[in-house]
């Protein structure tokens, strides 16, 4: 790839620099449409690069530099940061060319949500991820023998297109359900369709093996407790139709999941276990994650001892 630069510098070959190769911290392998990295020429020669961040969490972001010749960067590499939700763009470093014949690529990797950020209430309660009303079997629980090993994740059995709901308010932040494929190993864990939340603690949950086109909301919505999301299916890397519902918090350039509980009757918290059938029960009103009413307190309330709030 050939550039002409002025009359003082020759035309030289750039290997990869106006075409870089990237690759993604992400388990699914997709360019992320919202996330973006550029650089340009300043007025002094060297190479500006910058950020851009057009979803509402923030990211973390770590930038490599397999080849970099005769030339050098401004900041320590590789480079690590956290990009801000919606930065419309974000000064990271420069790169200063110390001969005419100079070389570099780069390549960059992301992971959604900031670990300084985060303060995951693994005491607050979750609703359970279907109508209320409604009761479905865990098939898998957490550290599961089959898929959930070292893993903080539930399987909830259900039909095609089960109604799914959120279990706690939250932003949307990824959503894919273009696809129609699913089996039963790995090979297909890249085509399950999902929902992701980013939530108000900075932790993300994640709402998978949705069907073809199942998502009911899109980036960007604003989404309560209890309120339907999509449909469940049997996409990705998947051997019957089920929800895949975990909670995932963000740690350095990763992700670690981690256990929550769910509001049962008389808004009981409850650990969910393998094997067993759950029943849904609605958010309390005012904020959804606070459920006001101890089973103490419900019960005096039914037997006139006093209101509670």
């Amino acid at each position: 790839m050939f550039r002409c630069f002025s009359w003082r510098r020759c035309i030289f070959i750039f290997v990869g620099l106006l075409l870089a190769i990237r690759s993604y911290g992400q388990t699914t392998d997709q360019k992320d449409r919202y996330l973006s990295i550029s650089y340009r020429e300043s007025e002094t020669g060297t190479y500006d690069f910058y950020a851009q961040n057009r979803n509402f969490c923030p990211y973390q972001l770590l930038i490599e530099f397999p080849t970099l010749t005769a030339a050098d960067a401004s900041v320590d590499l590789p480079f690590y940061t956290v990009i801000n939700a919606q930065t419309k763009e974000q000064f990271l470093f420069s790169i200063s060319p110390l001969e005419i014949d100079f070389t570099f690529k780069y390549t960059y990797r992301f992971w959604m949500g900031d670990p300084e950020q985060v303060f995951a209430e693994t005491q607050s309660d979750y609703v359970l991820p279907y109508r209320s009303g409604t009761s479905l079997k865990v098939t898998q629980g957490y550290n599961g023998p089959y898929s959930h090993k070292n893993t903080y994740a539930l399987d909830f059995d259900l039909k095609e297109s089960t109604t799914i709901c959120a279990a706690r308010e939250g932003v949307v932040v990824k959503v894919k359900e273009d696809s129609k494929q699913g089996g039963p190993n790995k090979a297909f864990a890249g085509d399950c369709n999902f929902i992701t939340i980013y939530q108000r603690d900075g932790t993300l949950a994640e709402y998978v093996h949705l069907t073809f086109n199942g998502s009911i909301v899109t980036v960007g919505d604003t989404v309560r407790a209890g309120q339907v999301i999509g449909l469940g299916g049997n996409t990705g890397w998947s051997t019957s139709p089920h929800l895949h519902f975990c909670v995932k918090k963000p740690a350095r350039m990763g992700y670690q999941t981690i256990p929550v509980k769910f509001v049962s009757r008389w808004s009981r918290r409850i650990a969910l276990q393998a094997d067993h059938s759950y029943r849904a029960y609605p958010p309390s009103k005012g904020r959804p994650e606070n459920f006001a009413y101890s089973s103490y307190a419900y019960l005096r309330q039914l037997l006139g001892f006093g209101q509670t709030r």
